[in-house]
């Protein structure tokens, strides 16, 4: 499973920009956080394909969302948004040369769904997998941040969480003179992160059969 999917826009009006504190994430939030990965996740084009049963889909997704966070916890940059203590957003963050997967088995249904796709279409799903690999292993090996992904709470959604998530660590990234980089396969999500500055590198199409992915690079900001 890919992530980086934010569930929101960066941004609301000024007026009603929700007050948050950002520091690291609670381990007792735990719980809290993972059911915010699987709402994020939920209508993501390759959950949705390997997953296509709602409720299968969830359970997984919460379940491997758990196991990514806990992997990245000791990395010491899972942050959380919280608003008079709860938290209502989380971003996990890994640093330059740290890569986390998910430990988290692929369902059984999801594997041969997986199969029978690959299978009716072998070179597109050969050359996808091949070119997704490579522009992958260059992005790790970069020296750049990687925004392993971002969600907020769908009721605070578009007052301005996700930027004082996003924020944390592009200032960090800006003053160390290391750029930043995410994959999604929402459509929605590129020109959001446009607004910060970052720029599609690769883009495969998957050709109507496979769901379309960007990967993104935010160099860091002159001076």
């Amino acid at each position: 499973m890919t992530p980086s999917t934010p569930a929101t826009r960066p941004t609301g009006p000024q007026h009603d920009r929700l007050p948050v504190e950002v520091r690291r994430l609670a381990r007792e939030d735990l719980p809290v956080a993972a059911r915010m990965f699987a709402v994020a996740f939920d209508s993501d084009p390759m959950s949705r394909l390997m997953l296509p049963d709602d409720d299968q889909r969830r359970r997984f997704l919460e379940r491997g969302g758990r196991r990514q966070i806990e992997r990245a916890i000791p990395h010491r940059h899972v942050f959380g948004a919280y608003h008079d203590g709860t938290l209502c957003g989380i971003a996990v963050w890994l640093p330059p040369g740290v890569a986390v997967r998910s430990a988290e088995a692929i369902p059984a249904s999801a594997a041969l769904r997986a199969l029978r796709v690959g299978l009716r279409h072998p070179r597109l799903t050969v050359r996808y997998l091949r070119a997704r690999a490579a522009a992958m292993k260059a992005l790790h090996q970069s020296g750049a941040w990687h925004l392993a992904f971002l969600a907020t709470d769908p009721r605070v959604q578009g007052r301005g969480v996700a930027r004082r998530l996003l924020d944390r660590v592009l200032r960090r990234a800006d003053e160390d003179a290391v750029g930043v980089w995410l994959e999604t396969y929402d459509p929605a999500n590129p020109p959001i992160y446009e607004r910060f500055d970052f720029r599609t590198t690769t883009e495969l199409t998957g050709s109507g059969v496979l769901p379309r992915l960007w990967l993104m690079e935010r160099p860091p900001a002159d001076g």
